[in-house]
């Protein structure tokens, strides 16, 4: 039978602070990491869950930590449902033309095409010329002056 560090047998009578066996506050951890999935806050799961918002984010820590990660598609199909709802919901503002609800749009839009890897990344080119650059230019131009002054003589004579 597995048994748990403290060599307790699993899903039997192992219990922690709690009171819960090990399987019991698995169960817990993937509700907990369920609800987080689908948009509820800490205070709302925790009521929902009858267990304080710490715990809450104990549980998802938890629970996390097994799943090691969210996979990024999971990621974008929920994010993306979420902003499609988002925008759905200021239709009826934007066809009345309200400046507020377009610029959330615009957002909610902007954010749809981040998500999604719709923008490339804009590129800046910087070109900064310093003080030592436009002396080197000077002290260059100089010597060519120079070098172009010692050749004219070596030539005439």
């Amino acid at each position: 039978m597995p048994r748990t560090k403290a060599g307790q047998p699993v899903g039997k009578t192992t219990r922690k602070h709690s009171g819960m066996t090990v399987a019991e506050r698995i169960a817990q951890e993937d509700a907990v990491l369920d609800l987080k999935r689908d948009g509820y806050s800490d205070r709302v799961i925790g009521e929902s869950l009858g267990i304080n918002h710490a715990t809450v984010q104990n549980r998802l820590a938890a629970a996390l930590s097994r799943s090691v990660s969210l996979k990024a598609d999971e990621y974008r199909t929920v994010i993306t449902e979420r902003l499609e709802a988002m925008y759905t919901r200021l239709v009826p503002e934007i066809i009345q033309g309200d400046v507020r609800s377009i610029n959330s749009a615009l957002g909610i839009m902007d954010r749809l095409a981040k998500i999604h890897g719709l923008d490339a990344p804009v590129q800046h080119e910087v070109v900064m010329e310093t003080e030592a650059d436009r002396e080197i230019k000077t002290l260059l131009a100089q010597i060519a002056t120079q070098s172009s002054l010692t050749r004219t003589a070596l030539e005439s004579s």
